[in-house]
């Protein structure tokens, strides 16, 4: 009788751990069901904000597995479709999918193509933009409106916008020829030596301006010093170095005082007699 209850025990036990597994093979099997329904694409994405004109090289592009719902139209699936072979026509934000619409085969493609002005009276042109001479200071700050003849030139060829961090230098004459130095980023004038961010490009008033002219009025937003600076800069005629929008305010681009003797000497011409 022991032996034979025994048994009936064991039966019952396996008729139990049967319908458990299946239980389990079931559950499983309809979260995989579950899971097919919401089918996901890899795409390709902008690992870091990527500047206008740029192209996009492997450093810059990252790849994730997306919901299908989410991929937006035209997304490219694939780094060997993008890294090296296109440029940003715009700038990409950061985490962002990148899409054919926002690139072009070549660095050419990406620029405005010029507009040919016929023959005949002039055609009415925009004003010049007009910016909103309102911000929200920080504690220690103020805010300039400087006008460069070299950063005009800029602005004019659509190159230096609006957002844009840059390093100035001067150039003026010196014992042996002229002389070129870095003024921004400085230790002399900044507690953290950075590149400058040109809040706003414009014209804070139409009085006196031509129609469509190219406005090369800047505003900065700054410390009272730096202000100051800016403001003596416009007697020596600065111009800029675009900072790579990549490196954010590590100041890359430096630039040790240069003459123009040590140019022509470098390059093996000798100065011309004092």
């Amino acid at each position: 009788m022991g032996s034979k209850g025994g048994s009936k025990v064991l039966m019952m036990l396996g008729v139990v751990l049967a319908f458990l597994a299946f239980g389990i093979v079931f559950v499983m099997a309809n979260s995989v069901t579950q899971a097919g329904a919401e089918p996901r694409k890899q795409v390709v994405l902008a690992r870091v904000e990527i500047p206008e004109r740029a192209k996009l090289s492997r450093d810059l592009l990252d790849v994730v597995e997306m919901p299908i719902s989410l991929v937006p139209p035209k997304a490219f699936l694939k780094l060997e479709d993008v890294t090296d072979k296109v440029f940003a026509k715009e700038r990409i934000p950061a985490w962002l999918p990148i899409t054919q619409d926002q690139t072009a085969a070549s660095k050419a493609s990406t620029v405005p193509a010029e507009v040919q002005v016929p023959t005949g009276p002039a055609p009415k042109v925009a004003p010049p933009q007009l910016v909103e001479a309102a911000y929200t200071l920080e504690s220690g700050q103020t805010v300039v409106s400087v006008e460069y003849p070299e950063a005009a030139k800029l602005i004019t060829a659509g190159i230096l916008k609006q957002g844009d961090r840059v390093n100035i230098f001067i150039k003026v004459p010196g014992a042996g020829g002229d002389q070129v130095a870095q003024v921004f980023p400085s230790t002399s004038f900044q507690n953290t030596p950075k590149p400058l961010e040109i809040k706003a490009i414009g014209n804070l008033s139409q009085a006196g301006d031509a129609p469509g002219a190219a406005s090369p009025t800047m505003i900065f937003q700054v410390s009272p010093r730096e202000a100051i600076v800016l403001k003596l800069l416009e007697t020596m005629n600065p111009f800029f170095l675009i900072h790579p929008a990549v490196d954010k305010d590590n100041p890359t681009i430096r630039a040790d005082v240069l003459t123009s003797e040590q140019v022509q000497l470098a390059i093996g011409l000798r100065p011309s007699p004092q």
